[in-house]
Formats: C-alpha cells, structure tokens, sequence
C-alpha cells in the first residue's frame, strides 16, 4: 500500500498558490486529496493553541487527512 504524506508550512500553508519556482509549492493544491497523512511543520511558531487546533480541523474537514505536528 503506497502512503501519500505532504508537508504543509504552518507559517504559509498555501503560499500564494503558485508552484515552484514562483513559490514553495512543489505540487498543486489539489495534490492534497491524494493525501494520506500531512505534517505541519514551524507547529512550535503558532502563540495560540487554538489557531493550531482551528487549522487541524480545517484540513481534516477539507481533505480527510491525519494531521502530525512537528514541534522542533
């Protein structure tokens, strides 16, 4: 079984939606629904709970994934 993990910036999820080399994004936004699992790294950076909560469920609502918190 192939896993699709995607790495999601806390600090600028999308970006400006644009690919690289215009942005960070390395595959198109629609990319996500292949997703098994995303990771949200700089998770550490974020001064509220809440927000990081808020952007949890709102990825877990629009693309079904498990959510991973990298705190470094």
């Amino acid at each position: 079984m192939n896993v699709e993990v995607v790495m999601i910036n806390g600090l600028s999820p999308w970006g400006n939606k644009h690919l690289i080399p215009h942005n960070s994004l390395r595959e198109p936004l629609e990319s996500l629904y292949r997703a098994h699992i995303g990771v949200i790294h700089h998770a550490d950076l974020f001064n509220s709970s809440s927000i990081l909560i808020w952007f949890s469920v709102a990825i877990l609502m629009m693309f079904e994934v498990l959510i991973l918190y990298l705190l470094s």
